[in-house]
């Protein structure tokens, strides 16, 4: 039975959960596609292969609009944008793109009448469904990380997913890596001993990185 376990230790957000599955084997071209049938608007995504910390793996990013300006990466205030919203609001004013939300009721209506699998849709759904628990709407990168990191995982298929993170990290309502991890069988104890098929990493910000090990247990 073919396991993929995520070692949480150096870090868990959406995006790294992304970059993980790519390094993994993913197509970034697939996942890309899968995220032009839901209405975000106008994007562009980066999967880059780097190495931080000593650590090679992916690290994705998406930023609003069709053609990538240099500021987009001047930004690093991750803030959530909490409120009423209606639909997505985008302010084109080259700040990062946390000034792009998306209202989750709307980001769950275009899901459903999108071209995605129906396992898949379900998934992202239940996933959105624990962040609207305390978010009215999410940013343009927590938004597409749900997507993507529901579609990676339909396309390598493993059996069993399970998130190994320190204690206090599983709350399923903090942000799209931890709503995630909270879909699986998850404990705050080692990563079980395996006979390794392939690991990958995914690349945060601070030499934060999150290890995703595809395997069969020994």
């Amino acid at each position: 039975m073919s396991s993929l376990f995520f070692d949480c230790s150096r870090g868990l957000s959406g995006p790294m959960i992304v970059g993980a599955l790519c390094d993994l084997g993913a197509k970034p071209s697939s996942l890309e596609w899968d995220l032009s049938q839901v209405d975000l608007g106008e994007f562009h995504a980066h999967f880059e292969r780097v190495t931080e910390g000593g650590v090679a793996g992916v690290k994705f990013s998406i930023h609003a609009g069709a053609v990538h300006t240099p500021d987009q990466d001047d930004k690093h205030d991750h803030k959530h944008e909490h409120g009423d919203h209606d639909h997505h609001e985008c302010e084109h004013d080259h700040e990062h793109d946390e000034k792009c939300v998306h209202a989750i009721p709307q980001l769950v209506a275009s899901v459903e009448a999108s071209s995605l699998s129906d396992s898949v849709k379900v998934r992202i759904g239940s996933v959105l469904a624990r962040l609207g628990q305390t978010h009215d709407a999410l940013t343009l990168d927590e938004a597409a990380a749900v997507i993507c990191a529901t579609s990676a995982l339909d396309a390598l298929k493993p059996e069993r997913v399970a998130f190994f993170c320190r204690e206090g990290t599983m709350d399923a309502t903090i942000d799209s890596g931890s709503a995630f991890a909270a879909e699986f069988v998850s404990s705050s104890e080692s990563l079980p001993s395996l006979e390794e098929m392939r690991t990958g990493h995914g690349l945060g910000g601070d030499d934060q990185s999150l290890r995703a090990v595809l395997g069969e247990p020994s």
